[in-house]
């Protein structure tokens, strides 16, 4: 399995948020359609070959797919086009009408202080518009970002417990125990991982009977903002979440 650059894994992670997006509004399994699209994209990137993935190769795979819309089976419609106004003949059309002339009592500089406020009130009515629309479609996006590096982070952990397995003869009973800094070889995963939280999830290990099992759970750091989802995964490597695998 090849290993990613941070600006491939980030950069893929915010395409399939937006395809997630887009595909909410369309079909009821978009996670499952995600999740199809970005095992498409792993093959087919790392079939390009490398065991380094850069960001050049991941655009190549992603240009043979089409833009986040495209993914999801979004059709830009094209604008109809406006009739144009039927032509009369008969009598001319008069001139129109020069716009009357500001009031001599009245000074310029008021008209200008209305129209820059007229402005500011209208960019604040827009703004506003704009942003109680993007501000949720983003937090989505947010949220399904986090949720996918979360499910990653659980792989992670599973292939990092096998080999803490197969060096001691037990599973690690703690996360911390799958990054040792003053020993390379039992450095089984990165340290901001080992430290419990990434992505905005926390990450827990636990043990029981260290030779034998073993589970570990993924939790939002703020519930409905950072993540709604909760995971969790055991040695027999399938994730579940609401008590049923994903």
């Amino acid at each position: 399995m090849a290993e990613w650059t941070h600006e491939a894994q980030d950069y893929v992670d915010g395409y399939l948020a937006q395809v997630a997006a887009l595909a909410r509004h369309r079909r009821d399994d978009a996670d499952a359609f995600v999740t199809q699209l970005r095992d498409r994209i792993t093959r087919e990137t790392e079939a390009s070959g490398g065991a380094l993935i850069a960001l050049d190769q991941l655009r190549k795979t992603l240009a043979g797919i089409g833009t986040p819309e495209q993914a999801a089976g979004i059709e830009t419609a094209q604008p109809a086009a406006r009739p144009s106004a039927p032509q009369f003949q008969g009598a001319p059309v008069p001139p129109p009408m020069a716009p009357p002339s500001p009031s001599a009592s009245m000074p310029v500089w008021i008209i200008v202080v209305v129209l820059v406020a007229v402005g500011v009130v209208v960019l604040v009515f827009f703004g506003s518009i704009v942003a109680a629309i993007a501000i949720p479609n983003v937090l989505r996006a947010r949220i399904s970002a986090n949720e996918s590096a979360a499910i990653r982070s659980l792989r992670t952990l599973a292939a990092a417990q096998t080999q803490h397995h197969a060096a001691t003869g037990a599973y690690a009973t703690d996360i911390a125990e799958l990054h040792d800094p003053s020993a390379i070889q039992n450095q089984f995963i990165d340290a901001t991982l080992a430290a419990g939280a990434k992505s905005g999830y926390t990450f827990q290990v636990t043990s029981e009977d260290p030779e034998t099992s073993w589970e570990a759970t993924a939790t939002p750091l703020a519930p409905a903002k950072s993540g709604i989802r909760t995971f969790s995964i055991d040695e027999s490597g399938i994730i579940l979440s609401n008590g049923g695998p994903i």
